[in-house]
């Protein structure tokens, strides 16, 4: 009864969990193939039209995060279909293919789509290959096209429904997008989602206003003020100084510019261990985390401390001491603190601001939690331990050999 649930998500999740069930259980006969079919054929006229989507909204409003917002939602529907093929077709055939389209080498993928062309039936069969053959996104949406009516989306409307239909994240995205290309049509949508139960919406809307608006969102700053969220309340706090009183701005952050979170978030994708990372999930990390400055000279861990927090280098530059030689530098887009988090050891280094530095602080209890919902980042923390081993390696080999790049201090 839950294969249809109206949000994608959770259907994806469902979708997953009954596919194995259902083959822990021998595969009884339980769905109807005549539903089971029209919920694939749905899934595949969505994924096109989300494909469609794409091609469109990237050429009239170009920009990394919604660029990978389509990217997240094509994955989670791509993901869904499998789950759906192996409920209703043998997932010791499905399984496999799936494996070898995503990790295989050419000569399994060719193998995986043979297959696939003999297991799978009419009116799955063709679109679905269509989809995973290697071909340009123009010619996967023509494919789509000539399976399904695909409708056109006008890029402006498209923008409105997200904002207004649209999911949490969808709906700052497309705030996002609004202010970013300063789409003044929709001012009035913008000022109703400063009220918006989501703060990351607020925010966000927030920040579009005053793109739109200038000095004219400051009536729209004050009424914001009041905001339940301490966050929130102190960007709106900067906002309206920025655009009221640019000096005053300067001086109620020490000079610094205060970050959105869909700010961190861009600034959170170049950082290594969160590579690979979809920015919806970064925003929730993003949320968790504070803003740390540390003036010329100052230490910001001691070597000996206990490892309790991570650190991420928006701006200036930090050297890394080791019983106070130092061993390295760090700028940046790097952080450090990350292995102490992962071993539960105290601090490796000093690490001390050579300049006025920006900082992001992830402290231990967000980051594990965070770690056991994303396996793409420990992925990212073993590959990265693995780099270090070899440069040490390397290193005691050849003592000449240079110091491992980046995090360096636990």
């Amino acid at each position: 009864e839950h294969i249809d649930h109206p949000d994608d998500r959770l259907r994806r999740k469902l979708l997953r969990a009954i596919a194995r069930l259902h083959t822990n259980l021998g595969r009884p006969d339980v769905v109807p193939w005549s539903r089971m079919r029209t919920r694939i054929v749905d899934e595949l006229k969505y994924t096109f039209q989300t494909l469609q989507d794409r091609e469109i909204i990237r050429t009239a409003f170009p920009g990394w995060l919604m660029e990978d917002t389509f990217a997240h939602d094509l994955f989670r529907s791509k993901d869904r279909l499998w789950s759906l093929l192996a409920l209703s077709h043998d997932p010791g055939v499905i399984g496999p293919c799936r494996r070898s389209l995503e990790m295989g080498n050419p000569s399994q993928r060719s193998n995986a789509l043979e297959v696939l062309d003999n297991t799978l039936e009419e009116p799955l069969k063709t679109p679905f290959l269509a989809l995973l053959e290697s071909r340009s996104p123009r010619e996967t949406v023509a494919a789509g096209r000539r399976q399904f009516q695909l409708a056109t989306v006008v890029p402006q409307t498209w923008l409105l429904q997200n904002l207004k239909g649209g999911a949490g994240w969808h709906r700052a995205v497309a705030l996002d997008c609004i202010g970013l290309h300063r789409v003044r049509a929709l001012t009035e949508h913008v000022k109703e989602a400063m009220k918006d139960p989501v703060m990351l919406v607020r925010e966000t809307a927030l920040w579009a206003a005053v793109r739109l608006m200038g000095t004219g969102a400051t009536d729209l700053l004050r009424e914001a003020g009041g905001d339940s969220e301490p966050m929130a309340n102190r960007l709106t706090r900067w906002l309206r100084d920025l655009v009221l009183d640019p000096d005053s701005a300067d001086k109620s952050t020490g000079g610094r510019a205060l970050l959105t979170t869909l700010e961190e978030v861009v600034f959170m994708r170049h950082i290594p261990i969160f590579q690979g990372v979809a920015a919806e999930h970064l925003a929730a990390l993003a949320e968790l985390t504070e803003e740390v400055f540390a003036g010329p000279g100052q230490e910001i861990v001691q070597q000996g401390d206990p490892g309790d927090s991570m650190f991420l280098i928006v701006s200036g530059q930090v050297e890394v001491l080791v019983d106070g030689k130092r061993v390295g530098l760090l700028g940046p887009r790097e952080c450090f603190g990350e292995m102490a988090l992962i071993d539960g050891e105290t601090r490796s280094a000093t690490v001390k601001a050579l300049e006025s530095t920006d900082l992001l602080t992830l402290g231990h209890d967000e980051f594990h939690e965070f770690l056991e919902e994303r396996s793409e980042v420990a992925s990212n923390v073993l590959r990265i331990l693995c780099q270090r081993i070899r440069l040490l390696n390397q290193q005691l080999v050849s003592p000449g050999a240079a110091a491992p790049a980046g995090g360096q201090a636990r």
